[in-house]
């Protein structure tokens, strides 16, 4: 998979990420206290699936958004997509124990795993096939991470500098890892 076949996926992403900051420092205005990072990561999916609704492009399967997750099919690509966080992997690999899973039957879902990771200044995506355990709908990494690329985000201003400094924090500071998404949906 390459940076161009998942551009506009990407603008979503970042566009939902800083609409998450902004709701975040509203929220902090409101109610004298931040929101939960478990709040933020549900908010920033809701906002992904309202984004990726409206665009022909997409289509956003019904099969996980109850549980805030984002399945896509990228119908330029023919492909379906879950998007999930690098750290939602990492905690559910360290939960993993191995020697249960020899005995477990893997079935390949058809689905490719789209894993995001944001820093200060941008978005990383990376891809790999999934599977899943028999009897479950829970979709794990089936081989390692390939990366597409990194997006840099227009909103990555620091207090001191950027395009819209006005003293504030970066979204970075609001929101953070939006990858707080290790529960189960089995």
């Amino acid at each position: 998979m390459e940076m161009a076949q998942v551009n506009d996926l990407a603008g979503i992403m970042l566009d939902s990420y800083d609409e998450t900051a902004m709701y975040a420092r509203s929220f902090v205005t409101e109610h004298d206290w931040p929101m939960t990072v478990l709040a933020k990561a549900q908010l920033f999916r809701s906002i992904v699936q309202s984004r990726v609704v409206k665009e022909d492009r997409f289509d956003l399967s019904n099969a996980y958004v109850s549980m805030g997750r984002v399945l896509v099919t990228d119908t330029t690509l023919n492909t379906d997509l879950l998007i999930r966080s690098e750290k939602a992997l990492r905690i559910e690999q360290e939960q993993l124990d191995p020697t249960l899973d020899l005995d477990v039957r893997r079935v390949l879902s058809g689905v490719k795993l789209l894993v995001y990771r944001f820093s200060k200044t941008g978005l990383t995506l990376s891809w790999c096939e999934s599977y899943a355990k028999k009897g479950s709908r829970r979709l794990l990494p089936d081989g390692a991470l390939e990366a597409i690329g990194y997006w840099p985000s227009a909103a990555a201003s620091t207090p001191t500098e950027g395009e819209f400094d006005q003293g504030s924090e970066t979204n970075w500071d609001e929101v953070g890892d939006v990858g707080d998404e290790a529960g189960s949906d089995e």
